[in-house]
């Protein structure tokens, strides 16, 4: 479950949070050169030169949301965009305050929003974190990072295939015998006759196996004998 941290403020989200819609990029470092024009409702961000804009390694497109965070920690400029020029070789890009984010009271502590794409953020979550009260293009505003699942690595014995981590079975052991090397978590499943067959081997003096006639333990103590339960629960000691 994902918890996103509680803060002050007056948004419209409950307990004190601000969610916006998501983001197509965010920023991972400061743009290039640019003017600020207007406050609020409005204001722009123009680029100084002409050119397309990228940002975070990827090009954006007409009205793709932007979330600026990486100019000077005493810039008033940061905050959510939409792109309302793209720029080219002739034109230069223009940046437009979001409208569910260029007044004072849609902007508040406690704002929140989910990066969908980038190389650096997608798939990022970031909060406002800067405390009420703000004004709009005249309060330095600050985002934190709450929550980075792209970024997230499955260890040893597992395996991450989207957003579901499981552990990362050998699944080519045939219903005899044990299987041949895979996998990392020293799990075994059956991908013949009926479903739910799995072995598990721990290391060569002492394991659980699924033997081919029903289920037996074979706990092997040392070279010296083997204790085994065999498929009817019985003891049976080899010694």
């Amino acid at each position: 479950m994902l918890l996103i941290p509680a803060r002050g403020g007056g948004g419209g989200g409950g307990a004190g949070l601000d969610p916006k819609a998501s983001v197509r990029l965010a920023t991972d470092a400061p743009l290039p050169a640019f003017t600020a024009a207007g406050s609020g409702i409005g204001k722009t961000l123009t680029a100084n030169a002409n050119g397309a804009l990228t940002v975070d390694g990827v090009a954006v497109a007409l009205n793709n949301r932007v979330a600026v965070k990486d100019e000077a920690t005493s810039d008033p400029d940061h905050g959510i965009y939409t792109v309302t020029q793209v720029g080219s070789g002739s034109l230069p890009w223009i940046l437009t305050r979001a409208t569910d984010a260029d007044q004072d009271s849609e902007v508040t502590a406690g704002m929140f929003f989910f990066v969908t794409e980038g190389t650096v953020n997608g798939d990022t979550g970031w909060i406002l974190v800067t405390n009420d009260p703000i004004v709009v293009d005249t309060t330095p505003l600050q985002f934190s990072e709450f929550t980075r699942l792209g970024a997230v690595v499955a260890g040893a014995g597992l395996i991450k295939i989207l957003n579901t981590i499981a552990a990362e079975l050998h699944t080519t052991a045939d219903l005899q015998g044990a299987g041949a090397d895979g996998g990392t978590s020293g799990l075994e499943l059956d991908v013949t006759g009926v479903a739910g067959k799995m072995r598990a081997k721990v290391d060569p003096i002492g394991g659980i196996q699924r033997q081919a006639a029903g289920l037996a333990l074979d706990i092997i103590l040392d070279t010296d004998g083997t204790i085994v339960i065999d498929s009817d629960g019985e003891f049976v000691d080899t010694e």
